[in-house]
């Protein structure tokens, strides 16, 4: 994967609230106890080289983890903007810093994993050679798990996980001038998975919110 750092992005797809909110409460910065690893990860799963007598073929299969290191947003600031990004568009409660209502998160999965494969030949005959290498990418999944907490002063009202996986069709790239190009494309691609999976669970987020708030 490309080491070049991605901006994540939040897109609503939400229906905006237009009611009057009755309610508000205040929403602290999510913790952050998810184990992205500070750089990307490229575990071997598998290899394999054929051998002839005029041709020479291997491949290499990779299992590709995208690290911190590749995201240019603090995890925790992304989530927490695109909770009031979220909430102001689409939530029943509105926005208080002064509430005695509170809510806090806790980012408890952040993560995208794909396969990666190299593939190459070598043929050659007397004084003629032929070589190639074409590379594989995808498709990729994004998880999203964060844990919602309802406060009342000290007293908790709810708490939930929600686990959510991006939506987005999963892609399979493959390149055969540009290995370089590609591995910044499948690097893209990843950052707009891990988006939508956040994107997902926070308007489920805010609806396990309302619902606490419902049962006051």
């Amino acid at each position: 994967m490309s080491k070049k750092p991605i901006t994540l992005g939040y897109l609503s797809q939400s229906v905006p609230n237009v009611n009057s909110r009755q309610v508000a409460i205040s929403v602290d910065r999510p913790q952050n106890s998810s184990a992205m690893p500070p750089a990307p990860v490229a575990d071997v799963v598998g290899s394999g080289v054929t051998p002839a007598i005029i041709y020479t073929g291997w491949r290499n299969d990779f299992y590709c983890t995208m690290g911190r290191s590749q995201i240019k947003d603090d995890p925790s600031d992304f989530v927490y903007n695109a909770f009031l990004t979220e909430a102001k568009r689409s939530a029943s409660f509105g926005i208080d810093s002064t509430s005695d209502l509170r809510l806090q998160m806790d980012i408890q999965a952040l993560e995208v994993k794909g396969p990666y494969r190299n593939t190459g030949f070598f043929f050659y005959l007397f004084f003629f050679a032929v070589w190639g290498t074409t590379d594989f990418m995808g498709p990729s999944a994004a998880t999203c798990s964060i844990k919602y907490t309802l406060m009342s002063g000290e007293r908790k009202l709810t708490e939930k996980v929600i686990t959510t996986r991006s939506a987005l069709d999963p892609l399979q790239l493959h390149e055969q001038m540009d290995p370089t190009l590609l591995r910044g494309t499948y690097s893209v691609v990843m950052g707009e998975q891990l988006s939508d999976a956040v994107r997902m669970n926070i308007e489920q987020g805010i609806n396990a919110t309302e619902g606490g708030l419902q049962a006051l």
